[in-house]
């Protein structure tokens, strides 16, 4: 047995690190490759499919792991590694007539399941649906442990105009995974080049990188440590394909390793594709950051290349609880968390070497996208500087549902993380309350007494302000009176009001008062019956203000209604007066009917009353008449020639008389006569 120095293992170790060498990070793919009849009838999609497959083993790199199971063998999955023998191997294929059988993806889950890689992919190239599908709860429950053991990443490509297998939506919803569709066959490679480029870990949409080209050179900077380059190039005949001749990295050479895939003999197509990897002579050293000078045999316009970037990175996704301890799986790989409680998704960009946190973590932090699906939604995970990781919390839902991340730096990466299986389970704590005391206040000092402070727990330990923003009181047994309820920080305050007009209104005594509690969790509820007792005064207290003002009120009132009702004399009414004799006549005189402002607006009911010449006037109800007091009738006097009062009707003269507008009384006296004539004014 041959035995190495530690001196030596420590001397390649520290040359690794000073060339900045990266072990090869093993990566599992498995394809489940459609070569059933129906890829064969018009239009030949087998061809294109067999066309695809040669360019995404051709993408590989060396180091991964590529198995196929052909639908002609359902029971066998066949290992390539070695990419140039499986690509004469693809291209003198002859199609078999065979069927599609589930037992080929069946194969593919179990060699799958059977590797040991962090990264495993199954890929599922078809035209159509399997035959004889399971039962759908066993299929669900195969594909829940299939990803939960494995968190293997699931593409679908489904080939043709009509396919409607549902499969990939089934798979979806359990699991997550990716489905391209190739709708001709034309179609087929480009989406077989995407696919690769999702395994690699490298952008769906290439671009990015800054390309000059001089004759038959081509220059190009990255802006990132490079795993390898690839330059992809697509012709109608091989002749056509532009070879490299050599690549450097400064003045330092590097490795070229040049591929071609072909239609297979038997198509009637003719396509080449030429595939050439660029990485350091070194195994599993990178290409640093510089520029890339590349020669090839001829030029070639850049239109023809794609260049495709593949970054010296690893992606990590770890789920951690809400606090930041390692949240653990079950035996079947599943995490159960509790439904409305929170995951801590942490995700990082490592350097395969050091196992560092990538520096373009730091370098371009504005430029990298993080982000998880769950529940058919996206997260956003935002970067914490100091600690060089992507975070984020999620809530968790019932039911079990696949969670993912993505990493993205436009033209160089895109990654995918493992696929976890979360279980939303309900779980329930013990909530409680405190304090459920007795509460009680006089009647008269609501408003002053302090409120009842409901503060709940669970599992004996008060909830944090920011869980508590989704617990909700709602009252089952309210007592005869307002409640006041407010939610502050972590607790809620409860108070009685009294009537809003009057605690005299206000019930006494003692009142229960049931609430019931939720949390934030469905299902967590509680139910308590507090007390409140509101002590009772001696009446006055509690309601003499209210007499004394109702009294006042009722005091208003009869006053208004009496000045309403109160008999006023017109304004500009007057009585004109003048006496006469039998040789004289005085000259007139008119007296104003209205009083002071006090008489008229102030003294309720009582008619407004004038005294002219000792005669007293009342007002009447219109302005076309007045009345002359009773007290002021004498025998003597008359209206207009007619006696006020009557010999005949004596009983009559305790009335007031009227005297309408422009009569006249006439006074008679021995020596002389005086008159009195009301003038409305109008």
């Amino acid at each position: 047995m041959l035995r190495i120095p530690m001196s030596i293992l420590w001397l390649v170790c520290l040359l690794s690190a000073y060339l900045g060498v990266a072990p090869a990070a093993a990566r599992t793919v498995v394809v489940v490759y459609d070569d059933s009849g129906s890829m064969t009838q018009p239009p030949a999609k087998w061809w294109q499919a067999n066309y695809a497959m040669q360019t995404l083993t051709a993408l590989l790199t060396p180091q991964d792991r590529l198995s196929v199971v052909f639908m002609s063998r359902p029971g066998l999955a066949v290992p390539w590694p070695d990419q140039r023998a499986a690509l004469q191997e693809l291209q003198n294929q002859i199609p078999p007539n065979a069927q599609t059988p589930f037992q080929a993806l069946e194969t593919a889950m179990r060699a799958v399941e059977q590797s040991r890689d962090e990264d495993r992919w199954l890929i599922v190239i078809t035209d159509g649906g399997f035959n004889e599908y399971p039962p759908e709860d066993r299929l669900r429950e195969r594909i829940q442990q299939f990803a939960g053991a494995t968190g293997a990443k699931t593409v679908f490509l489904l080939i043709g105009t009509e396919v409607s297998d549902s499969l990939p939506v089934f798979w979806d919803a359990i699991a997550s995974a990716q489905t391209f569709r190739a709708v001709s066959s034309r179609d087929i490679t480009p989406r077989m080049q995407e696919i690769a480029a999702l395994v690699n870990g490298r952008p769906l949409a290439p671009g990015q990188l800054r390309l000059a080209a001089q004759g038959n050179q081509i220059s190009l900077a990255t802006e990132m440590p490079l795993k390898r380059l690839t330059i992809f190039q697509q012709e109608d005949q091989q002749r056509d394909l532009a070879v490299v001749r050599q690549a450097e990295v400064g003045a330092a050479p590097l490795q070229t390793n040049g591929l071609v895939a072909k239609m297979p003999q038997r198509a009637q197509l003719s396509k080449f594709a030429g595939i050439t990897h660029i990485t350091q002579k070194i195994p599993n050293q990178v290409i640093p950051e510089a520029t890339l000078t590349i020669t090839l045999e001829r030029p070639v316009a850049l239109s023809r290349l794609t260049f495709f970037p593949e970054v010296a990175a690893r992606f990590e996704l770890h789920l951690e609880k809400e606090d930041g301890s390692p949240l653990s799986p079950t035996s079947q790989n599943i995490y159960q968390v509790c439904v409305g409680r929170k995951i801590r998704l942490v995700a990082r960009l490592l350097d395969p070497h050091s196992q560092q946190p990538l520096s373009v973590t730091i370098k371009h932090p504005e430029k990298i996208t993080v982000t998880a699906n769950y529940q058919k939604k996206d997260y956003a995970l935002t970067l914490e500087p100091q600690k060089r990781f992507f975070t984020a919390l999620i809530p968790v839902q019932m039911g079990q549902e696949p969670l993912g991340a993505t990493a993205s730096f436009p033209g160089y990466f895109y990654f995918k993380s493992k696929v976890f299986i979360i279980d939303g389970i309900p779980c329930y704590r013990k909530l409680a309350l405190e304090p459920t005391a007795p509460w009680s206040a006089k009647v008269t000092e609501l408003a002053q007494a302090p409120a009842l402070r409901l503060l709940p727990t669970a599992d004996g330990q008060p909830v944090s302000p920011e869980e508590f923003r989704n617990w909700t009181l709602t009252i089952r047994k309210a007592p005869p009176v307002q409640l006041q309820i407010k939610k502050q920080g972590d607790h809620w305050l409860v108070r009685p009001q009294g009537n809003r007009w009057s605690c005299c209104f206000t019930p006494t005594g003692s009142m229960p008062l049931e609430v019931e509690i939720s949390s934030s969790h469905p299902g967590e509820t509680i139910r308590e019956t507090l007390e409140f007792t509101i002590e009772n005064v001696h009446w006055w207290t509690k309601c003499g203000w209210l007499i004394i003002l109702l009294l006042a009120t009722l005091i208003f009132l009869w006053w208004l209604i009496g000045i309403i009702r109160k008999r006023r004399f017109c304004r500009g009414s007057a009585i004109v007066y003048h006496w006469a004799t039998r040789t004289q006549q005085g000259r007139p005189y008119t007296y104003a009917l209205p009083t002071s402002f006090w008489q008229r607006w102030l003294v309720p009911y009582r008619a407004e009353r004038r005294l002219v010449e000792g005669i007293c006037f009342i007002a009447g109800q219109r302005c076309s008449y007045i009345y002359v007091a009773k007290e002021s009738l004498t025998d003597q006097m008359s209206i207009d020639g007619q006696p006020v009062i009557d010999p005949a009707h004596q009983e009559r003269s305790g009335r007031d008389k009227r005297l309408d507008n422009n009569s006249r009384l006439a006074v008679h006296h021995d020596l002389r006569d005086e008159y009195y004539q009301y003038s409305s004014g109008n």
